[in-house]
């Protein structure tokens, strides 16, 4: 943990005129810090800076790796009126400890973030997952076409970029609050405990599962299941699918179901392959 008089001379050492307010989250915050964890400062300021590396930074302060994000109280604002960046921002906000607040206004954000509605932003929820949703049918055919040529770097970039971008739109669409990077994947498996299929794939693409049936998991397996991940995904949120994106939709899940010839052993494949109404 940090120590009071640490804080203080980060305070001292941060404030300047148009600061406004200055918070600390992250593990330092929830007092689940370990050694290796960063000390992650939130400054608030009432002109942003310019240059984009004036935005974040990193200082190396006694033993401790110190985060610096310059923001402000309208920015973070804004972040809360949408559910693809207020999904990170209001636990975020819930967890900061308020180091210095000259007019109140941080304290005032705080509490406009709990309790918080997510009713009226479900709406907005489900568009945005079904724009990202059409947008990723792109790497499941990148995916595909890397499986075809034996290219395990594209394979691997391919995967990496499906898996990421199916825990972003899962998280958006359910309304999931992320309490931490190092928790995100387990909160996203979390939502889908009782579909061991899709539970089954999102494991095996992204590196959770190591080993199948006592064989190595190779790259064109977790290639092949970031491809099911991505149909089981669609069969998932097909409610909520708008129809002008279900066209790609519904053509990339066609060649994937077209491509179940990469491997059919029975211990890997999905219990059951479906289509989409």
């Amino acid at each position: 943990m940090t120590s009071i008089e640490f804080l203080k001379r980060l305070i001292a050492d941060l404030d300047r005129e148009d600061v406004s307010a200055i918070g600390l989250t992250g593990s330092h915050a929830r007092g689940t810090a370990s050694p290796y964890s960063d000390v992650d400062m939130h400054v608030f300021v009432t002109n942003l800076p310019e240059r984009d590396e004036d935005h974040y930074t990193l200082r190396r302060v006694d033993e401790h790796l110190v985060s610096i994000s310059v923001t402000s109280i309208k920015t973070k604002r804004a972040e809360i009126t949408r559910p693809e960046t207020l999904i990170w921002a209001v636990p975020g906000l819930r967890q900061m400890r308020v180091l210095l607040d000259k007019r109140g206004e941080l304290a005032a954000l705080k509490r406009d973030v709990d309790p918080f509605n997510w009713k009226l932003f479900q709406s907005a929820a489900d568009a945005y997952a079904s724009r990202e949703l059409m947008g990723l049918a792109e790497e499941a055919h990148k995916i595909m076409g890397a499986l075809l040529r034996n290219d395990l770097s594209a394979m691997a970039y391919g995967t990496l970029g499906l898996v990421l971008g199916i825990a972003r739109v899962v998280s958006v669409q359910r309304g999931l609050f992320i309490e931490s990077e190092n928790r995100y994947f387990a909160q996203v498996l979390q939502l889908f405990e009782s579909h061991a299929d899709w539970t089954r794939c999102f494991c095996a693409a992204s590196g959770l599962t190591v080993t199948i049936a006592g064989e190595p998991v190779s790259v064109s397996m977790r290639a092949f299941f970031a491809l099911n991940l991505y149909l089981l995904t669609a069969l998932e949120l097909h409610a909520i699918i708008n129809p002008e994106h279900q066209p790609v939709i519904r053509a990339a899940i066609d060649l994937i179901e077209a491509q179940q010839y990469f491997y059919r052993d029975a211990e890997i494949m999905p219990d059951a392959q479906r289509s989409l109404p």
